[in-house]
C-alpha cells in the first residue's frame, strides 16, 4: 500500500499504480476497472459520480434561480465550496456517494465538525476526515485517478441578462455540433476499451476491462501516439530525406 502526506497531485508512476493510494488524514483513494463500473451501475452512473466531483461554484451560483445581489456573491466567493455542498440533505448524500465509490473506507458525515469522516472498513477506526479544508484537494487527487482536470474555479460574479443568454446559445449550439458530440463519444469509456483491445499487442478485451480507468486512457493515448509515429516513419522511410527523430516515441505523453 502506498502512502501519501497530503499533496496536491499524485507523480505518473502513482497514477498508473493498480492499488489504493493512501493519503495521511484522509484515506485510501482507488481508481476503478472497467469492471468496477460496470457492476457500480455502468457508465452514466460514474460520469454522473464524476459531474458531482466537477460541481462549481459558478454552477451553484447558476442554480440557486435567485438574483445575485452584491450579499449573496460576497457570500459565494467568501465561503468554501464543500460547506454549499453538505448544507443540504440530498446534495450532501449525492457528494458522499460520489466519494464513497472512489474511497476504499466508508463515509459517515459528522454534524458537529460538519465533514466526512472516513471509518475503516467492516469497523468503526477513524481513518481520517473530508472538510471544508481538503475538501478540493481531495477532489482533484481522485479526478487525477482517473484521467481527468480538475475543474477552473474563478471567482462567482453577477452575470448580465445578455451574457446570460450568450452562454446558452454557446451551450445549445455546443450539444448540436456533430464534431463535438463525435469526439464526446470517441472518449467514452465503450469505446475506448473496444478500440484499445483491437490494437493492443498484448491484451483482449477483458484483460482491459481490468486496467483502471487511468491505465486504460493512458495506454489509450501511447498507443494513439504510436500510430501517429509508426505513419510518419513509414512515410519518412520513403520519401524522407531528413534525419528522422528515433527518440521520439519513448518521450513522455503530456
Amino acid at each position: 500500500m502506498v502512502q501519501k502526506i497530503m499533496v496536491d497531485s499524485f507523480t505518473k508512476l502513482e497514477l498508473n499504480y493498480t492499488g489504493s493510494l493512501l493519503v495521511k488524514g484522509v484515506g485510501h483513494i482507488r481508481c476503478p476497472t472497467t469492471n468496477d463500473i460496470v457492476e457500480a451501475g455502468g457508465e452514466d452512473v460514474y460520469n454522473w459520480r464524476i459531474g458531482m466531483l466537477l460541481y462549481t461554484k459558478s454552477q451553484l451560483a447558476d442554480n440557486l434561480n435567485i438574483e445575485l445581489t452584491p450579499d449573496i456573491v460576497e457570500e459565494l466567493n467568501s465561503t468554501p465550496l464543500f460547506l454549499f455542498l453538505v448544507a443540504q440533505q440530498d446534495f450532501r448524500n449525492a457528494i458522499a456517494e460520489a466519494l464513497s465509490f472512489f474511497l476504499d473506507e466508508r463515509l459517515v458525515f459528522d454534524e458537529p465538525s460538519a465533514s466526512f469522516l472516513t471509518l475503516r472498513p467492516g469497523a468503526d477506526d477513524i481513518v481520517g476526515n473530508i472538510n471544508c479544508s481538503n475538501y478540493e484537494q481531495v477532489r482533484d487527487l481522485i479526478l487525477q485517478r482517473n484521467y481527468m482536470s480538475p475543474p477552473k474555479e474563478g471567482a462567482v460574479k453577477k452575470k448580465s441578462k445578455k451574457e446570460l443568454e450568450r452562454e446558452a446559445k454557446i451551450a445549445a449550439g455546443r450539444k448540436r455540433s456533430k464534431k463535438y458530440k463525435d469526439r464526446q463519444d470517441a472518449m467514452r469509456l465503450d469505446n475506448v476499451t473496444s478500440k484499445l483491445a483491437a490494437r493492443s499487442y498484448s491484451m483482449n478485451i477483458q484483460d482491459v476491462y481490468n486496467l483502471t480507468v487511468y491505465q486504460l486512457y493512458d495506454q489509450f493515448n501511447e498507443i494513439n501516439m504510436s500510430l501517429q509515429i509508426d505513419t510518419i516513419l513509414t512515410r519518412w522511410s520513403v520519401w524522407g530525406k531528413d534525419d528522422f527523430d528515433f527518440s521520439a516515441w519513448c518521450r513522455p505523453s503530456e
